[in-house]
C-alpha cells in the first residue's frame, strides 16, 4: 500500500513543479527516488513474496484492488470533481476492509457505512483546505484538478452533510441486533454521538476559518481536543462492552 500511495505523491511533485511559486525541483526528484526505492523494497523476491503467502488470500485480492484504485486515482480520477473525493473515501474504506481481511474476519455493514461517510467528510475537508489556499493566493483553479474556488460552498455543504450522516449511522447502530449482542450496555454508546457530533462540527469550523492542516488526520493527531475526545470515546466503548450496570 505504501508504494501505491507514493505513486500519487510523485505525480503531485511533477504537477507542483509547474507552479510559479514552487521552487522544489529537488524535492520532486527526492520523491521520485523515494518512490523507486519503496517499489524495489515492495517487490523484493524473498520477504514480500513470503508475506503474501502467509496472509489470507482475501487480503492479497484487496491489496491488488487497492493498488488498481490508487493508480486510477493518480492518473485519471483525481481530475474529476466529486469522483476524486469519493475515491479518496473509498481508498480509506478499503484499508478497513484490508485490515479485516488480514485477520480473516468480515467487516460489518455498520462499520463500512460509518467509514464511508466519515472518510468522505475528511476527504472534503482536505479539498476545501486546498481550494481555500487557492483563494488566498488569488487563483481560481487547482492545477491538475477539476475544482474551482467558487465550489467552496458546495464542498462545505457536502462535507458537513457526510459528517452528520456518519453520526446518524452510529445512532442507528446502537439499537441494532449486532450492537445488542456485542455490548453489555449498548445504550452507553449514545454518549459517543454528541462527542462525534462536536468533533465533526469543530473540524469543519476550523476548516472554514482556515485553521486546518492540509491533512485532517494529522490535525486530529496533533489537536489536543481531538485527542481528549478520542480518549473519552475509547472509555465509553469499554464501559459499553463490559456493561455499566454490571
Amino acid at each position: 500500500m505504501e508504494a501505491a500511495l507514493s505513486t500519487d505523491q510523485v505525480l503531485q511533485a511533477f504537477t507542483a513543479s509547474k507552479h510559479p511559486e514552487c521552487a522544489c525541483l529537488e524535492d520532486m526528484k527526492g520523491r521520485r527516488r523515494e518512490f523507486l526505492a519503496q517499489t524495489r523494497r515492495s517487490f523484493r523476491p524473498g520477504k514480500s513474496r513470503q508475506s503474501l503467502f502467509i496472509l489470507p488470500r482475501a487480503f492479497s485480492l484487496v491489496l491488488a484492488g487497492y493498488f488498481v484504485l490508487t493508480s486510477a486515482y493518480s492518473f485519471w480520477l483525481k481530475r474529476r470533481p466529486i469522483l476524486d473525493v469519493m475515491t479518496l473515501a473509498g481508498l480509506y474504506t478499503v484499508r478497513v476492509i484490508a485490515g479485516a481481511a488480514a485477520v480473516a474476519i468480515a467487516p460489518s455493514f455498520w462499520l463500512l457505512a460509518f467509514s464511508m461517510f466519515i472518510f468522505l467528510s475528511l476527504a472534503l475537508v482536505k479539498r476545501y483546505t486546498e481550494l481555500q489556499g487557492l483563494l488566498e493566493r488569488g487563483e481560481l483553479t487547482a492545477t491538475g484538478r477539476g475544482w474551482h474556488v467558487e465550489d467552496l460552498p458546495l464542498v462545505q455543504s457536502l462535507g458537513t452533510a457526510a459528517g452528520m450522516a456518519c453520526v446518524l449511522v452510529l445512532a442507528l447502530y446502537i439499537d441494532s441486533e449486532p450492537a445488542q449482542r456485542l455490548y453489555g450496555s449498548p445504550e452507553a454508546l449514545w454518549l459517543v454521538c454528541p462527542l462525534l457530533l462536536y468533533w465533526i462540527s469543530r473540524l469543519w469550523f476550523k476548516t472554514h476559518r482556515g485553521a486546518m492542516h492540509d491533512d485532517p488526520v494529522v490535525f486530529a493527531l496533533r489537536d489536543r481536543m481531538s485527542l481528549v475526545i478520542g480518549v473519552c470515546t475509547v472509555g465509553i466503548l469499554l464501559l459499553a462492552k463490559i456493561g455499566v450496570a454490571q
